[in-house]
């Protein structure tokens, strides 16, 4: 698995759970809010490695974004 396809399976994931962060969390007429189907449609395809590379990925991701906000309120 390349950097780019764990990034994009990293961001699928982000997008796929991101319902259950929303402030409307749990909505009760939609389930918990979670893209199962797109979850599914990775995670089981993936070994170790894989899930590694995708884990390291989101954590770098993350980072940054908690670095970028840090920064743009220190403006």
């Amino acid at each position: 698995m390349s950097p780019n396809r764990a990034a994009e399976d990293c961001e699928q994931l982000r997008k796929a759970f991101a319902c259950m962060l929303s402030s409307s969390f749990p909505n009760r007429n939609e389930g918990w809010g979670i893209n199962e189907a797109l979850i599914i449609s990775i995670l089981p395809h993936t070994n170790e490695a894989q899930g590694g590379l995708i884990v390291e990925v989101g954590a770098l991701s993350r980072s940054i974004e908690i670095l970028q906000n840090k920064r743009l309120n220190i403006r």
